[in-house]
């Protein structure tokens, strides 16, 4: 009787060259990192030859062909054709000319102030402000209204719900405890304001990627590099590590997708199957991320409050505390008032018990 008893059946592996080497088990589909093993164990006995061992991997490398592709040209300005005044009705009446199309009639001024109003601030206008366009008959009516739009504060809230789906922004950690993150506010007021101020966009990313490491005037820089913040975060993960590289794992998949358009994070686990992205190039990029402190729900980690200075800590602290006291006034006259009906239910109560043994 053998010493050991097989768990299962096995069969030969076979390895394409008329030789059947290796043990697997049955029902199973061969794996390419299994036979290499085996391959690996029996070639130096000579039961078979190297001919029958599978090619070496090939290595990763951008060709001319990956570096050709459109999305890797640099953006070239292009001369609008002849038409139209404005450039972009230009670019737009040759498209519609070269597919035989013709464009819409003109809106009305109605029309116009409402598409305008809800693009650019996501509000509908008032029933006042579209009789005072729709009576404007200066020449440029036009320009003052999305002037007047840009300069809206809702111009900032509009867009910025643009930027902050992108970046997955979100005030609570996910998974089943979905604990808040108690100043994610503040990289959704950094990004308003920002829109709001017209903020040029290359300072807008350094800020985000960078901003601990910029000059700084205000706290704003420091306020964007939220971003590393904003992802799902398990309290309490299976595995420490394994979540920890996740989190690593969603800044890179984010930073890839929002500033350079790719999906780097498929090459996680292998080079990427069409972008030119190695797996090297993955882990080179998340070596630029790896010392962002974790968030570990209480501790020297965790988000603080930012001050510019001692007055401006005294300040919040002052109005935190007046905060604090008008919550216990009001607590406290939330239960005067809950004790006071549990008197009146509880004398009503009373009332209907007598009268019903008085009829009784």
């Amino acid at each position: 009787m053998p010493a050991v008893m097989p768990s299962c059946s096995i069969r030969p592996v076979p390895t394409g060259g008329g030789h059947d080497v290796g043990i697997q088990p049955r029902g199973r589909s061969s794996r390419a990192s299994t036979l290499a093993l085996v391959l690996a164990w029996i070639l130096p006995l000579g039961w078979i030859s190297a001919e029958d061992s599978p090619p070496p991997r090939k290595e990763f490398a951008i060709t001319e062909k990956d570096r050709a592709h459109w999305a890797f040209q640099p953006v070239r300005a292009e001369a609008p054709p002849r038409g139209p005044a404005h450039p972009v009705d230009a670019f737009i009446e040759a498209e519609l000319q070269r597919h035989g199309l013709r464009p819409a009639s003109r809106a009305s001024r109605r029309s116009l102030i409402r598409r305008a109003c809800y693009d650019l601030t996501g509000l509908p206008p008032s029933p006042e402000e579209v009789e005072a366009f729709d009576k404007d008959s200066r020449p440029d009516a036009w320009e003052r209204l999305i002037e007047r739009l840009l300069a809206s504060p809702h111009y900032g809230e509009k867009w910025g719900r643009h930027w902050l789906d992108l970046v997955r922004f979100a005030e609570s950690n996910s998974y089943e405890r979905d604990g808040t993150k108690p100043n994610a506010w503040r990289y959704r007021d950094y990004v308003i304001r920002s829109l709001n101020a017209d903020l040029p966009y290359d300072r807008f990313i350094r800020e985000q990627l960078a901003g601990d490491e910029l000059p700084r005037q205000n706290d704003d820089p420091l306020i964007a590099t939220g971003f590393y913040r904003l992802g799902v975060w398990d309290d309490e993960p299976v595995d420490r590590e394994v979540a920890r590289y996740d989190a690593l794992d969603d800044i890179v998949t984010t930073t890839g997708q929002v500033f350079l358009g790719l999906t780097v994070d498929c090459a996680r686990c292998h080079n990427h199957k069409i972008d030119p992205i190695g797996q090297r190039d993955y882990y080179r990029l998340l070596s630029f991320f790896h010392n962002i402190a974790p968030y570990k729900n209480g501790g020297p980690s965790d988000e603080a409050e930012i001050f510019a200075g001692i007055a401006d800590k005294q300040t919040y602290q002052e109005r935190v505390a007046a905060l604090e006291r008008q919550r216990s006034e009001a607590a406290g006259r939330v239960k005067e008032f809950e004790s006071r009906i549990e008197m009146e239910l509880a004398r009503e109560a009373a009332s209907r018990g007598g009268a019903a043994k008085a009829e009784a």
